[in-house]
């Protein structure tokens, strides 16, 4: 045997072994996530301590939860203007953001922190979305401006003020 076909052959080898680690990497164990009583549950943020937020819908409409354990807890944006909630991230301290959409139809994002909410809408945007919380508190999502362009955010707690800093990222 030639020493480039002995290499050649190596390089087969190598390479089917990596390939079967990369066949086992990708398997999975599935739970399914079903809010009672819900025509469909969507699940979209998960902590370290396997909280899980996402939101369901059933004959009311739209609506945010919480999962802890096997416990769901179902919540909704106050006031009477809110006719959705959406639930899409939740950071290690049980902080969650999501949006909810308003009577005329339009998105606003919120921060949820027990049962205290915060509306987080960025400046002059016809829509805002939050997608994500860090522990600190950082709020990442995106929004439309009113020319219909979509924007990436950041929005950074202001520690002497209640009120976010939003960052434009584009």
């Amino acid at each position: 045997m030639t020493t480039i076909r002995r290499i050649f052959l190596g390089y087969v080898v190598i390479a089917m072994l990596l390939g079967a680690g990369v066949a086992y990497a990708t398997r999975y164990a599935y739970t399914p996530i079903d809010y009672t009583g819900a025509t469909w549950t969507q699940a979209n943020g998960i902590n370290d301590s396997g909280q899980i937020v996402g939101l369901y819908y059933d004959a009311s409409g739209d609506h945010g939860f919480l999962k802890v354990g096997t416990a769901y807890t179902s919540f909704n944006y106050p006031g009477t203007g809110a006719i959705g909630t959406f639930a899409s991230g939740i950071n290690d301290s049980g902080q969650i953001v999501g949006y909810y959409i308003d009577g005329s139809g339009y998105q606003h994002s919120f921060l949820k922190v027990g049962n205290n909410y915060t509306r987080i809408d960025y400046p002059g945007a016809l829509v805002t979305l939050a997608c994500g919380i860090t522990v600190s508190g950082q709020i990442v999502g995106y929004y439309s401006d009113a020319s219909g362009k979509t924007h990436g955010f950041i929005a950074t707690p202001n520690n002497l003020t209640p009120i976010y800093q939003l960052l434009l990222l584009d």
